[in-house]
């Protein structure tokens, strides 16, 4: 009897970890295609081309929207844990982004 236990256990494992990477490659095409758009409107910006801001800010937000709607829910201790790296990675980005605005506008 423990045997049969154990065994369905596995298997609903395996399956759960199975749909874990299926989802996570979901996810991870979601952003992929996130950040394409979001670099392509910045290529526009540095560039000087045309572009539409309201029509990408929406494609961006909808992008942005549908990603954490289908993304899982992380732990509040996780998110407090690495809250301060975090930040301190996205203060670092902006400040690139700046530099390489005001480098494009000189």
């Amino acid at each position: 009897m423990e045997h049969w236990y154990f065994g369905h256990c596995f298997v609903f494992r395996a399956s759960g970890f199975e749909f874990l990477d299926r989802k996570n490659r979901v996810f991870g095409q979601a952003l992929n295609k996130l950040k394409k758009v979001s670099s392509k409107a910045w290529e526009k910006v540095i560039s000087k081309n045309d572009i539409d801001i309201p029509k990408t800010t929406r494609q961006l937000q909808n992008k942005i929207f549908k990603n954490r709607k289908n993304s899982p829910l992380i732990f509040d201790w996780f998110y407090n844990f690495h809250r301060k790296s975090l930040e301190n990675e996205m203060n670092y980005s902006v400040e690139q982004l700046v530099a390489q605005y005001i480098d494009a506008n000189k």
